[in-house]
């Protein structure tokens, strides 16, 4: 599991993570016969509401989460796992998702 912050805006750091995931996993398989099951790459994912003190509206500030998926989904693929090893995704979605659904 791991947690990058909150609110991240730049797609490419999940697909950093997932690679140093999967590479940890790769390792652990190698060096210690540990299969991996799944990894959490955590949560982070903003939602489009529009922060205080930005200069953007939220729309137009916040990628489109297919940026997303397509950064974590490019690392895994591409770390070298057999099709039948490949290990399960787990992501919280949090705010991404019921952001819009309430307020403070």
């Amino acid at each position: 599991h791991c947690h990058l912050g909150t609110f991240i805006l730049k797609p490419a750091a999940y697909g950093a993570a997932a690679t140093k995931l999967a590479a940890l996993a790769q390792r652990a398989q190698q060096e210690l016969n540990l299969a991996t099951r799944y990894l959490d790459l955590g949560g982070g994912f903003p939602s489009a509401n529009t922060l205080k003190g930005s200069f953007l509206p939220g729309p137009d500030a916040v990628p489109d989460i297919d940026e997303y998926a397509e950064a974590i989904s490019e690392a895994l693929l591409g770390a070298g796992f057999r099709p039948e090893a490949l290990p399960l995704l787990v992501l919280e979605a949090g705010r991404a998702l019921v952001d819009e659904g309430g307020y403070l």
